[in-house]
């Protein structure tokens, strides 16, 4: 990812943030309902991606899936609700992925990942995520 654009998403997912009253996890506990993680693989073969949640109690199961080329899979992950979300962890081929999670305002919201294996220009697979009222 360049410079520029890496500066860009974050730059955008700061401002949204602020905008939608997210912050980082601080003291506060946050639980939420459910995570929906969308595997999107845009190159011109299958690849497995590898997916595992990160809380306040440790690493959790890891849930692998298998997608086609230019297919987008959903992972519907249900995280323990007596534990705050961490961080996401992934790998597609040899590259890791990770991000911690933003807090979130309501525990009534949802957490939304996109994983994406091929994008315009992209070599390695990138992570991005948002909150929502619901997936």
């Amino acid at each position: 990812m360049s410079l520029t654009r890496r500066s860009f998403i974050l730059g955008s997912v700061g401002t949204i943030a602020l905008f939608s009253g997210c912050t980082y996890f601080d003291d506060t506990a946050v639980t939420v309902p459910e995570l929906e993680v969308e595997l999107g693989n845009g190159t011109g073969e299958s690849h497995v991606f590898h997916v595992a949640i990160e809380t306040s109690n440790g690493l959790k199961e890891w849930h692998s899936q298998e997608v086609e080329p230019g297919v987008s899979n959903i992972l519907t992950i249900e995280p323990p609700q007596n534990e705050d979300l961490i961080a996401i962890h992934g790998f597609v081929d040899d590259y890791p992925l990770y991000d911690e999670f933003f807090a979130l305002d309501s525990a009534d919201e949802c957490v939304r990942v996109l994983i994406e294996y091929g994008a315009i220009g992209e070599e390695e697979p990138t992570l991005l995520q948002s909150a929502t009222d619901g997936c």
